[in-house]
């Protein structure tokens, strides 16, 4: 079985990426939410990684929302998530709910942050409507 698939970031570069089935019917997500495990924290955060890095977002921040205390490590990775397929104006909205529940961010959040903040130039027609995140 290849594991891999060819993607291509360019006309000129091609890599592989790990290719990962995962059930669309929510059998994965539905057992691990009658076990109680989506609420610790480390299962909670590697299954929606897991949803995020095969752009299943919606069912990434839906699992988000399933754990009650949220560390540093689990506001990064789902702010890296929406980064990674360009929702940044959801990746900042979720470092403004961050602060807003009080968690100092880490050197992780920062990162995620920064990374989201190099791409706000494509960002400022969309804030230019807002009064503010």
């Amino acid at each position: 079985m290849n594991c891999f698939v060819d993607s291509k970031t360019s006309d000129d570069d091609e890599i592989q990426k790990p290719c990962v089935i995962i059930p669309s019917d929510g059998f994965i997500r539905e057992r691990l939410l009658e076990s109680g495990l989506v609420l610790d924290l480390t299962v909670g955060i590697s299954l929606f990684t897991m949803y995020s890095k095969c752009g299943s977002l919606e069912e990434s921040f839906s699992l988000f929302q399933e754990i009650p205390v949220k560390d540093n490590a689990c506001w990064a990775s789902m702010i890296s998530g929406d980064n990674e397929y360009g929702y940044l104006k959801e990746a900042i909205r979720l470092f403004g709910e961050m602060l807003s529940d009080g968690t100092s961010p880490d050197e992780s959040t920062l990162s995620a942050v920064l990374t989201v903040c190099a791409f706000l130039p494509f960002l400022k027609p969309l804030l230019s409507r807002t009064h503010h995140l």
